[in-house]
């Protein structure tokens, strides 16, 4: 049903529930309910807000509908619900949804998106549109708990330094081969000393609550495919990490992203369509508003 044809309804409806429906000089009766006449021109408006022609077959088969609706509106002046306030409200509500589907309908659809503006909006924030920088380094864990005697725990460090000299002496391409037979043989960290230490692809900004910030951040600082990292106590021993892949941090290219710019460039300037008809309604309607008065005695 059209908003047109819901508002036409609903003032019928109303017109019903109070009593005050217009009827001709010399009307048709074709029913009565709760003593009041219906009248044939009362059916035909019904049938055409309904969507309904008002021929001789359409009347025979919707009649039986048309009695039920107004039995039921009868009903419901009964109950007191045309006094109800809430009923109004909700009767009110429908009108001024009504009148703002017509106005939101009416709206001029939007041109193309201009390609500068688009530009304009890709170029405002370099941040937006960032792809975090990703890491996947690999690690040996020399397990030294803090628990340790203080002695044995200096050998265990001394172990990984020899381990770090050993591969900082290699070519670069050549120490990840190294790094994973070294990890077999002195790495604690059983999730990945049979995979070469590998730990996976490390996200910029993703929490990593396994690892202490100085593991993650000496991690991000290896700069290049075969870099190592310094020897890095932890509660847990001492770490030594290789960085096996590093993607840096970049902007999504303007082509990849100008679908999303489009997107949202028609959706502000529909809104601000939206915002330019409120303002003139409200003008239109001398609308004058206090704030400053909502929190004055009587509020909630």
């Amino acid at each position: 049903m059209s908003a047109l044809r819901l508002f036409a309804a609903l003032i019928l409806a109303a017109a019903v529930l109070t009593g005050c429906a217009e009827r001709p000089d010399d009307p048709v009766i074709i029913a009565k309910i709760a003593d009041e006449p219906v009248t044939l021109a009362e059916f035909d408006a019904w049938l055409e807000f309904e969507g309904h022609d008002i021929s001789a077959e359409s009347r025979a088969r919707r009649f039986d509908a048309f009695i039920d609706h107004r039995v039921h509106l009868a009903e419901a002046r009964r109950r007191g619900l045309h006094d109800n306030p809430r009923m109004h409200h909700r009767f009110e509500r429908m009108l001024a949804q009504s009148v703002r589907a017509d106005i939101e309908d009416a709206l001029p659809p939007p041109a193309a998106p201009p390609e500068d503006e688009l530009r304009a909006r890709y170029e405002a924030d370099p941040r937006t549109f960032r792809v975090p920088a990703r890491v996947r380094p690999a690690i040996i864990l020399v397990e030294a708990p803090a628990s340790m005697d203080p002695a044995a725990r200096d050998a265990r460090r001394e172990t990984a330094l020899a381990l770090r000299a050993e591969l900082e002496a290699l070519p670069s391409e050549n120490r990840p081969r190294r790094f994973a037979e070294l990890a077999v043989r002195h790495s604690a960290h059983q999730p990945t000393r049979h995979h070469g230490g590998d730990l996976g692809w490390w996200i910029e900004g993703t929490d990593m609550p396994e690892w202490p910030d100085t593991v993650v951040d000496a991690a991000f600082a290896l700069n290049a495919p075969g870099a190592l990292g310094p020897v890095l106590e932890t509660e847990a021993g001492f770490a030594l990490l290789l960085l096996t892949a590093r993607d840096d941090a970049r902007r999504r290219p303007f082509e990849d992203v100008r679908p999303r710019l489009a997107r949202e460039w028609l959706r502000d300037t529909r809104r601000a369509a939206e915002t330019e008809a409120r303002e003139t309604l409200r003008q239109r309607h001398n609308a004058e508003l206090r704030p400053d008065r909502l929190e004055e005695a009587g509020g909630p």
